[in-house]
């Protein structure tokens, strides 16, 4: 019989959670990857990664552990096998801390492309509706300047008629 290692178990156990998610199981309270308040497969794949994350840290926790008794019963200083395991700690913790910083991070950097792609479709639109208002303003200047030759025009007609008497066709006034 073959014994996975604790790395080898959370990873199989992460890739069950992420199945069950796939196929709706975060829905159903007898499932691996149910657990209460999980409204998507998304959340439920954060959750099945941050199960692996409480994983590797026990896995961490267990290396640690391992490395104390080593250099306890090897050197026979506990001074310095505390000041060893106390740096694997921390350097185990600032591990996972710069994978949250990581991902944190990415969100930022991914919400910055958003809004640059929104500034550059606003900018678009703004130049759009700009070039549309010219477009409207010089089809507004040719409709007035047309409309003030029309009514020239007619001004013109009735002003330059020479013809005189009560059946004149140009006459605008009404004789009786």
């Amino acid at each position: 019989m073959r014994i996975l290692s604790a790395a080898a178990t959370a990873t199989a156990l992460r890739d069950q959670c992420l199945s069950c998610c796939e196929v709706g199981g975060y829905k159903h309270p007898n499932t691996k990857c149910y657990k209460p308040g999980l409204g998507s497969e998304e959340d439920c794949k954060a959750a099945c990664e941050a199960g692996k994350s409480f994983l590797q840290q026990r896995t961490q926790v267990r290396i640690v552990n391992e490395a104390f008794a080593s250099l306890a019963e090897s050197e026979g200083d506990d001074a310095k096998a505390e000041t060893q395991v106390a740096t694997l700690a921390k350097q185990a913790s600032q591990a996972a801390e710069s994978v949250k910083l990581g991902k944190f991070k990415g969100m930022l950097d991914q919400i910055a492309q958003e809004q640059a792609a929104s500034q550059q479709a606003d900018q678009k639109d703004a130049s759009v509706n700009q070039a549309a208002a010219d477009h409207i303003r010089l089809v507004e200047q040719r409709l007035e300047a047309r409309l003030d030759k029309a009514e020239n025009d007619i001004v013109g007609v009735s002003t330059k008629c020479n013809c005189s008497g009560p059946t004149c066709p140009c006459d605008l006034r009404k004789t009786k």
